[in-house]
């Protein structure tokens, strides 16, 4: 074409599949009403001149729009009125003119990308990756979004926080007049769906209860929900299968890289196995995710101040979870404990008298405070001793 003598021609090469690191994506937006139609015009006249010669610009837009501005169908319109059809009959009965646009691509697909196409026909809410993976029961659906995306059956929608998917209107026509979902596989997806409902409703309870229990998780959306499900199950698992309470972690990252209970839930695992530099880790990147979360504060805490020895570092992290949280226990407990590690003893004093004028529902809660208390008399005395008070002085100063 370079050669060609007098051409002005531009070549635009497209493909549906991608061609490697020098290619250059654009997302081609659908088209409007208003281009169908044109279209739908130019089709008729490039067939037969005169095909749509007689019709209102209104009339034509009024068919697209039916039509769903889908050039395929557009066209296959077009010859079935070449052929000599009413617009009307030929709308009417869709079927046919259905299957030739996607019929050829649905027979293509796997039984996994069918199955994606079902729970996005049953289910309205937003389809997300993760929402789409707990309701089919696989671990990665990245192969099957990729071949629905080729195919055209399906679109990507990005917004700054999310990215969603969704069957396009020509494809959903034409898969509920093929009625690919039967009515065994639509109650199976709402049953999933409705205990995933459930289990965030447990967790709300859980969360309103005791937020520092490891099972309790902050859940923003379903796809969260679903995450949390992983997570749970890599707790439950932690003890006597650390290796698959890992693979559900991993699957929790492939599914959401930036969702802070993942590193939350990590540092739990570690912390357990007695590493303790990971666990600080994967504390540390949850507070980058969720900064002002203080339970993830406290448990990052506890790491510094029990296995490191940076009780200051460990302070400054339970005042800012003190500033989230002023009426939680547990932050209370902390700052006692680590104030009395850095030989702050009035400071410890002060929350340890507050923590014992507080009504505490979990026995395991008063056992932790008593054990607090009687851990920092021994400490206060030996403080005392060190300084070579008398022991007149030391148990005045106790009895204080």
């Amino acid at each position: 074409l370079d050669e060609a003598p007098n051409s002005d021609s531009k070549v635009l090469i497209t493909s549906r599949w991608a061609v490697g690191s020098n290619e250059r994506k654009y997302n081609l937006k659908p088209l409007t009403n208003i281009d169908a139609a044109e279209l739908l015009h130019k089709l008729g006249a490039v067939l037969n001149g005169n095909l749509f010669e007689h019709f209102k610009k209104a009339d034509l837009a009024k068919y697209c729009a039916k039509m769903h501005n889908n050039p395929l169908y557009i066209k296959w319109f077009a010859f079935a009125m070449l052929a000599g059809g009413e617009p009307e009959e030929i709308l009417e009965k869709p079927e046919q003119l259905l299957g030739y646009c996607v019929n050829n691509v649905y027979d293509t697909l796997d039984d996994d990308s069918k199955d994606v196409l079902k729970v996005m026909l049953c289910n309205p809410s937003e389809h997300r990756i993760p929402i789409l993976t707990y309701l089919i029961e696989k671990d990665d659906i990245q192969e099957q979004i990729a071949q629905l995306l080729a195919s055209n059956m399906v679109v990507r929608i990005s917004t700054p926080k999310s990215t969603q998917y969704e069957v396009n209107e020509l494809a959903k026509e034409y898969l509920n007049n093929l009625n690919i979902l039967t009515e065994d596989e639509r109650r199976y997806f709402i049953r999933r769906y409705r205990d995933l409902t459930i289990f965030k409703e447990q967790l709300d309870v859980k969360g309103s209860k005791n937020p520092f229990d490891y099972y309790s998780f902050r859940v923003g959306n379903e796809n969260e929900m679903v995450i949390a499900i992983l997570l749970r199950n890599a707790l439950k698992k932690r003890r006597n299968n650390y290796f698959e309470a890992y693979e559900y972690l991993e699957k929790a990252k492939l599914l959401d890289r930036k969702y802070f209970e993942i590193y939350k839930t990590e540092g739990i695992i570690e912390n357990e196995r007695a590493e303790y530099s990971r666990a600080a880790a994967a504390y540390s990147k949850a507070i980058q995710l969720s900064p002002k979360n203080s339970v993830i504060r406290v448990f990052y805490a506890e790491i510094l101040s029990k296995y490191t020895d940076n009780n200051l570092e460990a302070m400054r992290h339970l005042r800012i979870a003190e500033e989230i949280s002023p009426d939680e226990f547990k932050v209370k407990l902390e700052i006692a404990r680590v104030s009395m590690y850095l030989s702050e003893y009035e400071e410890s004093k002060k929350y340890l008298d507050a923590l014992l004028h507080t009504k505490i529902s979990h026995d395991w809660d008063i056992r932790r405070l008593y054990n607090l208390v009687f851990g920092y008399y021994h400490r206060y005395s030996e403080y005392l001793l060190d300084r070579k008070s008398d022991f007149g002085s030391i148990i005045e100063q106790l009895y204080l």
